[in-house]
């Protein structure tokens, strides 16, 4: 029994089967391939999740913002109802 892969294999120097699927009319992705693409989505992901959470800080700075000016507006009011 021989170990696998032999020593000194190296990939680059075999050829490449591919498998074919008649039905769907395509090549199956290689395991390669498949972990390229979810390398792919996930960095994909990633990057939508920040703009997401830059998008809800912004949204939570202007509600802040929105709310602070009706205190100052409502305070202004009382104060003028008070004198």
């Amino acid at each position: 029994e021989e170990p696998w892969p032999p020593e000194g294999w190296r990939p680059e120097g075999l050829a490449r089967v591919r498998w074919y699927d008649p039905a769907a009319g395509e090549y199956l992705r290689t395991p390669l391939e498949i972990a390229q693409q979810a390398e792919a989505d996930a960095r994909h992901a990633a990057t939508e999740a920040r703009k997401e959470a830059v998008e809800a800080r912004r949204a939570e700075a202007e509600a802040r913002r929105a709310a602070e000016a009706r205190i100052a507006e409502l305070e202004s009011r009382i104060r003028k109802l008070t004198s």
